[in-house]
């Protein structure tokens, strides 16, 4: 089954919408997982792929007793104390184009402790990126655990910009305002090609 709806918030919605399809019933745990799916690719239900359908989903699954305060905190609001230096040196990576369109940052392997345990700042540093006044793609570069693994490249947009179409052009996807890749290569040799590709699309 090869099922694409790049107008679909997530593929929580998509999942939503099947389960009516084929009169499903929810349960809390599976409300919970969609919800939490929902959110977390609509950017808090603030990126342009936010529909009333989106918005409809949601609140249907409201009704199974979940707390969006308590997912959001859980999600977002829980960087541990003991990686503050860490994303001290992740936010030190960030630069942006001249026009400050584009901002980007890098996240190696190197910024992390052995005897600390790993944290994914991810969707943290993307968010307060592309708060930035001005900015219409996000990018952040992160080495995986091994070298051989390549980077993965995440993008956001506030939605002039189909990152889905930059995605796929390097062989990964997603949606529109919100794709990525894992591309071979160096942090700096993946950054400078993907970025003179991104500037291409603003420009």
């Amino acid at each position: 089954v090869n099922w694409v709806e790049p107008r679909a918030s997530s593929t929580a919605e998509m999942i939503y919408r099947l389960y009516k399809t084929l009169r499903k019933p929810f349960d809390r745990q599976c409300a919970l997982l969609l919800y939490t799916g929902i959110m977390t690719d609509t950017g808090s239900f603030r990126y342009s792929n936010t529909t009333s359908v989106t918005h409809a989903a949601a609140c249907e699954l409201l009704r199974y007793g979940i707390r969006p305060h308590i997912i959001y905190g859980h999600t977002y609001e829980n960087i541990p104390a003991t990686q503050l230096d860490t994303l001290r040196k992740i936010m030190a990576t960030m630069r942006q184009d001249s026009t400050g369109r584009l901002i980007w940052l890098k996240i190696k392997r190197s910024f992390f402790k052995p005897s600390v345990p790993f944290f994914d700042f991810s969707e943290h540093v993307l968010t307060l990126a592309r708060a930035v006044k001005g900015v219409e793609v996000a990018l952040l570069f992160k080495e995986q655990a091994q070298a051989k693994e390549g980077i993965r490249v995440s993008f956001r947009s506030q939605g002039k910009v189909d990152v889905n179409s930059i995605a796929r052009s390097f062989g990964g996807g997603g949606h529109p305002s919100a794709s990525g890749c894992v591309m071979p290569g160096t942090i700096n040799g993946v950054s400078r090609l993907v970025i003179a590709r991104v500037l291409k699309e603003i420009k």
